[in-house]
């Protein structure tokens, strides 16, 4: 997807960050965590948008209509991830603002 880190991997890091009671993360983290979190969300948005184009091209295309059905069936279940991916990242962005009020601010 052309981003340096996995949309699971920024997921799993966000996640971990917020459900670890044992550590106290300092309030930079915090903020590069909100960085990479919305910089994943946007490079998400994009992706969906190319998907979306992809998916009226297919459908003005569709001369093969097998072949244009795999590929529908296929942008269709990218998209469906996307879309979660989307919504579990906003999910945890929310949490870890929350989260970053109760931090100390960076000196």
């Amino acid at each position: 997807m052309g981003r340096a880190e996995p949309t699971s991997a920024l997921i799993r890091r966000l996640a971990a960050v917020l459900r670890d009671a044992q550590r106290e993360p300092a309030a930079r983290e915090v903020e590069a965590l909100l960085a990479d979190g919305y910089a994943g969300v946007f490079a998400l948005e994009a992706e969906r948008s190319r998907i979306e184009r992809q998916i009226a091209e297919a459908f003005a295309d569709s001369t093969n209509s097998r072949a244009a059905a795999g590929e529908l069936r296929a942008l269709s279940a990218r998209m469906l991830q996307v879309e979660y991916d989307i919504a579990r990242l906003r999910s945890l962005l929310e949490e870890l603002r929350d989260f970053a009020r109760t931090v100390a601010p960076v000196a």
